[in-house]
This record gives C-alpha cells, structure tokens and sequence, in this order.
C-alpha cells in the first residue's frame, strides 16, 4: 500500500491497525443513523406527501421517490427532543464521531502528547452535553403553530434511504438553516454530497465519488468549511474485493490546507 501527504510520498506497510480506511465510519453506522433518525421522525407523523424525482448527488443520479413532512414551531420542537434523545444514546453516532476524530489525529500527524491531537472519547463527550444542553433549552422555550420544519426522506423503489433534507425555519425572520445528505448510485458510481447551510452560507460541505473499474476501486472526498479547502482524499487502484473483507491494498492521497 501506498500514501501521499501534501505532496510527499510516504510508504507505509498498511494493516488494519494503521490503514487510514480502517479508522474511517463504516458504511452501516452511516446507513444505521440515517435509519435511527428517519424512523424518530417519522414516528407519529401526521400528513406526508411524496412525488416521483431523482436524486443527484456529486454528478451521480438515482431514482427515487421524495416524501416531505412539514411541522409547526410547535411540533417541530417536540420532534427534536426525540430525535435529540435518541442521537444522546446512538452507538452510530458514537462509533461516526470517534472514527472522524481517529482521521483528523492521523492525517494531522498529532499523536497523545501533541497540542494538536484530540482524545475520541472527550470528543464524543463533548457532542453528548451539546445534545443534552439542547434538550433542555428545548424543552424551556415556546413555541407557536408556524411552519418551523420541512423535512424531506428520498427513498428507492427498494425502500433504501438514499438522501434526507432538513430545513430549520426562523418563523420571525424566515430564514432557514439546512442539514442535506446525499447518496446516489449505479452499478459502477457513486455520489455523495454533504452540506449545512447557516443564513444560506454552506459552512460545511463534503462532496465525494468512488468508481468500481472491474475489481478496482477509486474515488475523492473533498472537505470544505464556509467555502474553503480543508481536506482533500482520494485513493486509486483500491482491491474491491479485499476493502469488502476490511482489508486495504492501494494508492492513497491526502492533501490539507
């Protein structure tokens, strides 16, 4: 295996200790979260509609059909503090933090002893008492009927979730805040595309492909934070067959700025 950082090639015999794809979210965590907060959303909902669409995520499209519940001020905020409850006892979330946590140690070159390195357990700690402080805030405030939540689920004929969008409506100002999660694939590509949106500004955004040429793997991921580069990944001549047995074997790049 191979790996190129900034511009400097530096060889690495990679096992499942220290290969960079191993420390990364697994592909059910993600799946399974999406699921968790699809199924808490859904929970009780009153009225959905849906319309046939596609999905295009990084280039890459997929049909799909587009179901859109809309929630008051009111509802939304009882919504939250079940979803907010819920991600407070996620291992998905947990195993998703501590993964990207893991990543940034590594590709940061910051070990234990480095004011660089973050520890994945205080980490995770952190989000918890964030999600924990806005179940209280939730539950103090007061809230009116206005239109304060649309959210959108994107589902294959399969019932695979494929995308969910949520907007956050200021119901004074009208001005929404944006969480989107994008896949979408065929037999050989596949998209995907990230973004948070505050006052309309992206100020996360991660746009990623992977092509399947055969039995090889290749692909990028890019990062941006409110429009700037941050991290760039990409990887070439990846054996699909073994990164399927969690065994990696190819060309990886990483580029920060």
């Amino acid at each position: 295996a191979f790996v190129q950082l900034d511009g400097e090639d530096v060889g690495f015999n990679l096992n499942l200790n220290s290969d960079i794809f191993s420390i990364l979210p697994t592909k059910d965590s993600v799946k399974n979260l999406i699921n968790g907060v699809y199924n808490v959303m859904m929970d009780n909902i009153g009225e959905v509609t849906f319309v046939e669409t596609e999905l295009t995520a990084n280039g890459i499209t997929q049909k799909c059909v587009e179901y859109t519940v809309e929630l008051s001020e009111k509802e939304a905020a009882a919504e939250t503090v079940k979803l907010l409850k819920h991600l407070e006892t996620d291992e998905n979330l947990k195993n998703i933090v501590v993964c990207f946590v893991n990543y940034y140690n590594i590709v940061s070159g910051a070990d234990a002893d480095s004011e660089l390195y973050f520890d994945p357990d205080e980490a995770y700690a952190e989000v918890v008492e964030y999600i924990r402080e806005g179940i209280s805030e939730i539950e103090a405030g007061e809230y009116s009927d206005e239109t304060a939540l649309i959210w959108k689920s994107y589902i294959t004929d399969k019932q695979n979730i494929i995308g969910i969008k949520l907007d956050l409506i200021d119901v004074e100002s009208g001005d929404a805040e944006v969480l989107y999660i994008g896949t979408a694939g065929d037999k050989k590509n596949t998209g995907i595309e990230i973004y948070a949106t505050d006052l309309g500004v992206k100020v996360l955004e991660i746009n990623g492909k992977t092509v399947l040429d055969g039995k090889t793997l290749s692909g990028s991921f890019e990062v941006k934070t409110e429009g700037e580069d941050v991290t760039v990944l990409s990887f070439e001549n990846v054996d699909a067959a073994k990164l399927l047995e969690g065994q990696f074997n190819g060309t990886v790049k990483v580029s920060l700025s």
